[in-house]
């Protein structure tokens, strides 16, 4: 875990943090006045601490609905995802696809990047994400 000296000093060097919540939960399934505190709140501290504006968001597990999707489309200028893939032209700005770090973390599998091999390697990735989801949407 990162602390606030670390990413400012990131942030120096051009990296870009986002918000994600206060407390990270399940967005969905909170009240609209603490949803709106979870996600303004945060966006405020963070927005504090770098002294710079934030304009990224990350939903809590992947989770969101159209009241979660609206109240952040309406103080951030995109967010992602957990759905693993690639941004493309017709990518939905509020619902970003994006390749978590994880799945580069040899050198091996980072070095995919630049070969043909890549988005079929993310695919695959992609199915347990997808089985896993779909379990839990039918049992929530």
């Amino acid at each position: 875990m990162l602390n606030w000296r670390e990413i400012k000093e990131m942030k120096r060097w051009g990296i870009e943090f986002g918000a994600h919540t206060l407390t990270h939960p399940d967005l969905t399934r909170l009240p609209q006045d603490r949803m709106e505190m979870e996600i303004c709140d945060s966006k405020k501290i963070i927005e504090n601490i770098l002294s710079a504006p934030i304009s990224c968001f990350a939903y809590p597990y992947g989770r969101y609905n159209d009241s979660v999707r609206e109240l952040v489309r309406q103080h951030f200028a995109c967010a992602s995802s957990d759905q693993l893939g690639f941004i493309t032209p017709s990518s939905d700005l509020y619902t970003l696809e994006r390749v978590d770090a994880y799945y580069l973390r040899t050198d091996q599998l980072f070095n995919l990047i630049l070969t043909r091999w890549f988005p079929w390697y993310i695919w695959a990735c992609g199915i347990p994400r997808w089985i896993r989801r779909t379990v839990e949407d039918i049992l929530r």
